[in-house]
Formats: C-alpha cells, structure tokens, sequence
C-alpha cells in the first residue's frame, strides 16, 4: 500500500497481553511472537496470533515485522 496508509495499518500491542497462538495455545504476545519465529519454516508461514476482540488474525508477515521491532532474533 504505501504511505499515507501505513501509519494507519500500524496497531499498538503490548507484549504482555494474552493472546493464542494457533496450534500452540495461550500465552504472551512477546512469547508468542518469539515462539513464531522459532518454528520450523513450514510451520513459520501458516503461524497467525489471534487477539481477543479483534476479527483479524496477526499472519506471519505481521509476527516478523513486530519480532524486528521489538528485536527479537530472527533464526536464519
């Protein structure tokens, strides 16, 4: 899309919040985002976060791009 739509594409999230990982439960949203970036790469493409109250899932591009901005290390 490009700007001006990305500021509005941005969502805040707190990495203390509880959220599910798809096939690995409930749990923080930095553990979750940590635990996405660890999984095997088949696995990494279909990871999706999933926030109480919110219709969209968080897909793996998303979880990648909150990862870096947090800093979290991201296995080659």
């Amino acid at each position: 899309m490009g700007w001006p739509y990305d500021w509005a594409c941005k969502m805040a999230f707190d990495p203390e919040e509880l959220v599910t990982l798809t096939n690995h439960g409930i749990m923080k949203m930095r553990s979750a985002v940590a635990r996405a970036m660890i999984l095997p790469l088949d696995e990494r493409e279909s990871a999706t976060i999933v926030r109480e109250g919110e219709l969209a899932p968080l897909k793996f591009d998303g979880i990648k791009d909150l990862a870096a901005e947090w800093a979290l290390l991201i296995p080659e």
